[in-house]
């Protein structure tokens, strides 16, 4: 691709980042059809439901709350924690740009579905409320070990009676169900959307209006990205961040240096994922979140693995794709140490040539199969029934490509029981580039 197109796109994608982190979602999305919708499906499926926009304020009324959340909210220790629960599940969701299940506080299984309009979070889609007993539930992530609970044992026996009453629902209908809103909320935004840049290319009396008529506008909303961006109002909404602070302080008085550790690290993370856009950022900005990310998971795993980041070169003026380290660091964590009966090794290497710049990350965790490898990543091929986290490195993949081309595509590869390493290549010039954070 010649350079001047590829600047022009930058330019064009600059404006309408700006036109979307400028509205909110229900300027976007036809709230009563939403609540129609929602209540139709909560009715079917028997699946709690509700809708929020960035800031995580309800755009919807609540449908089939159970009981039991009801109550657990009226509780001020439970309340926190399943706000505490939305947060997470909804960074986690955003961070991915694809639903992500989970276990509540309370053990209940929860899965947030992000609203991403090319990039720009508006909000997500919250459901679930659910007991799930089949196999694959017993492998979520759960919420619990970052809360702590002090409930008095005459809560707890009316709190398990409500507990016993909540239905029990097959993980595979929980992901029907958010697939299927995923699939709903991009028809619903898709012309919403086009309407709004047009009034917008009217106002601004640019060219943006015929530069939008050559592009696909339903690409642009469906557009899978990994990195997860916040517009203007949701920079300025500082309330999870304070919630989170607060919470640091209360640990301390309380006696609990590890949980504050965990939860002013967590705020750094929220911070940072809402005052970054999508597009490019400093290279030293995404390691230190991705440091932040490790030592989360070292606090949670009980220290069950060590890492190292080391530079064989400055990363002054270094810049790369928003989120493009997280995903295989997530990969390695998850997936790689999650099997193993040793302590996992974690290293990240910064060097880099003439032109380019290079990050090898390295574990030494359980690797996958030569054939599962080739199925999965060999080509860079489609796979139908690929988990999260292989979509994640995927998408990954297709970005770097999209950017700079295949010499840019990133190289993977597995030794089964030994490890898996991943190299990332990024120019060291990259002409045209929007700096976020």
């Amino acid at each position: 691709m010649a350079t001047n197109d590829l600047n022009e796109q930058h330019r064009e994608k600059a404006k309408l980042i700006k036109v979307l982190s400028e509205t909110g979602m229900q300027n976007v999305i036809d709230v009563d059809a939403l609540q129609k919708m929602q209540d139709n499906i909560a009715e079917i499926s028997g699946i709690s439901i509700v809708a929020v926009d960035a800031k995580g304020t309800p755009i919807t009324q609540e449908t089939s709350f159970t009981s039991f959340c009801k109550l657990r909210r009226t509780m001020d220790d439970c309340r926190s924690n399943c706000f505490f629960s939305d947060a997470y599940g909804g960074l986690k969701a955003a961070m991915k740009n694809m639903p992500y299940v989970y276990r509540c506080p309370a053990g209940l299984v929860d899965c947030a579905v992000p609203i991403n309009i090319y990039g720009i979070y508006l909000g997500a889609i919250l459901i679930g409320q659910v007991k799930c007993e089949t196999t694959g539930a017993k492998d979520l992530e759960n919420v619990m070990k970052f809360t702590f609970e002090n409930i008095s044992s005459e809560k707890a026996e009316e709190l398990y009676a409500e507990y016993k009453k909540v239905k029990v629902v097959k993980l595979e209908r929980l992901k029907l169900v958010a697939n299927m809103f995923r699939l709903i909320i991009d028809e619903m935004i898709e012309k919403k959307v086009e309407e709004l840049l047009r009034k917008r290319t009217e106002q601004e009396n640019d060219n943006l209006e015929m530069k939008i008529k050559n592009l696909s506008i339903k690409e642009k909303v469906t557009k899978t990205t990994v990195s997860s961006s916040h517009g203007s109002d949701f920079l300025r909404n500082k309330f999870l961040t304070n919630v989170m602070n607060s919470l640091g302080n209360l640990s301390i008085i309380e006696g609990a240096p590890r949980t504050n550790e965990l939860t002013c690290l967590f705020s750094k993370m929220l911070r940072y994922n809402f005052e970054t856009h999508g597009g490019f950022i400093e290279l030293e900005k995404e390691l230190e979140n991705i440091k932040n990310y490790l030592r989360i998971q070292q606090i949670s795993s009980s220290d069950g693995f060590d890492y190292q980041i080391k530079y064989n070169c400055s990363l002054k003026n270094k810049f790369i794709p928003y989120f493009s380290i997280y995903v295989f660091v997530e990969n390695s964590i998850l997936h790689g140490f999650s099997k193993i009966n040793y302590k996992g090794q974690l290293k990240i290497l910064i060097y880099e040539d003439e032109k380019n710049y290079f990050i090898q990350i390295k574990d030494n965790g359980s690797g996958m199969s030569s054939q599962n490898f080739d199925r999965f990543f060999k080509n860079n091929s489609e796979i139908a029934d690929k988990d999260e986290y292989e979509l994640s490195i995927h998408s990954v993949r297709k970005r770097f490509i999209s950017l700079f081309g295949k010499e840019y595509d990133i190289e993977l590869q597995s030794n089964y029981q030994k490890g898996f390493q991943v190299v990332i290549k990024v120019p060291l010039a990259i002409e045209g580039i929007r700096v976020n954070g």
